[in-house]
């Protein structure tokens, strides 16, 4: 396939950008999700692994465009449809209370407080939907190839502002202090702190530590330890929910959980294990935990 994810280009009709609105509909998303399969399928038919580390390349030379970006690159400050959300999002993806005066998931809101505007993707305090996601795709690549292309310097969206310049190591030490700094956890997008960015985030920095020198790793696992004690607790049979810290920090914060069960993710010898089922609670705009 040849599209052009630049500004000036548009992604193939193929990249799904209408499916789980509001959230995940960007072409972005549908690279991602593919991603895992060809993870699956090289520990599966190793002898096919040049193919799966060229398709992944391709992955990851959309990702660091403006198409990658485009969320980040244009939804900023307060979403201004707000008030005309869909009925059906009312106490669902954003809290009922809050209804028509809440940005939904999916809005990334660059400019908005605490961080201000920050353009850079990668950089932005606010944005781990996009560094961690990108994290995961360059330790897949470097886990099924055994060697780092990506170590190299690449440039991100480099048709927005002269692009910014970072490396496969640079983009997990931004996301290891960022994520050092606050330990209940980054915004995936600002004002929001989503356990399915963070755990993806996670495998991320645990792929590259494991065929490198880095440790970085351990901010997931401190992350991991606040989530379980503050927000959720044991059900019998091993399952979690979101228990009585997580009704008293709500009551605190007046947020609302919106995701159900939250699981460590890890890198099984014949497959990615990934968790299929988060709960998450959410803050209304201007505040999060922990600030």
């Amino acid at each position: 396939m040849r599209d052009d994810w630049s500004r000036a280009g548009t992604p193939d009709e193929r990249w799904d950008s209408y499916s789980t609105v509001p959230l995940l509909s960007w072409p972005r998303f549908d690279l991602i999700d593919s991603s895992y399969a060809i993870a699956v399928l090289a520990d599966l038919t190793p002898a096919w692994r040049e193919l799966y580390v060229a398709i992944l390349d391709r992955f990851l030379a959309r990702y660091v465009t403006w198409w990658g970006a485009i969320d980040w690159m244009t939804l900023e400050g307060a979403d201004p449809e707000r008030a005309a959300y869909p009925q059906e999002w009312k106490g669902t993806l954003i809290p009922a209370q809050l209804f028509g005066a809440y940005n939904a998931p999916g809005w990334t809101g660059n400019g908005l407080p605490p961080w201000g505007h920050q353009p850079d993707p990668i950089g932005a305090e606010g944005n781990l939907f996009y560094k961690g996601f990108l994290s995961l795709l360059l330790g897949l690549r470097t886990r099924i190839s055994g060697e780092d292309r990506w170590h190299e310097p690449f440039a991100v969206v480099p048709d927005a502002e002269g692009g910014w310049i970072y490396s496969h190591r640079a983009v997990n030490e931004t996301l290891e202090a960022q994520w050092a700094a606050r330990p209940e956890g980054c915004h995936c997008e600002n004002t929001k702190i989503w356990p399915y960015c963070l755990s993806a985030a996670g495998l991320g920095l645990q792929l590259r530590d494991a065929i490198s020198a880095s440790t970085s790793h351990w901010v997931f696992d401190q992350w991991f330890d606040v989530a379980e004690k503050t927000y959720l607790e044991r059900l019998a049979g091993g399952s979690r929910r979101v228990g009585d810290g997580a009704e008293a920090e709500r009551a605190r914060h007046g947020v609302e959980a919106l995701v159900v069960e939250l699981q460590r993710l890890g890198v099984a010898e014949a497959q990615v294990h990934w968790v299929t089922q988060v709960r998450c609670p959410v803050p209304p705009d201007g505040e999060h935990l922990g600030a």
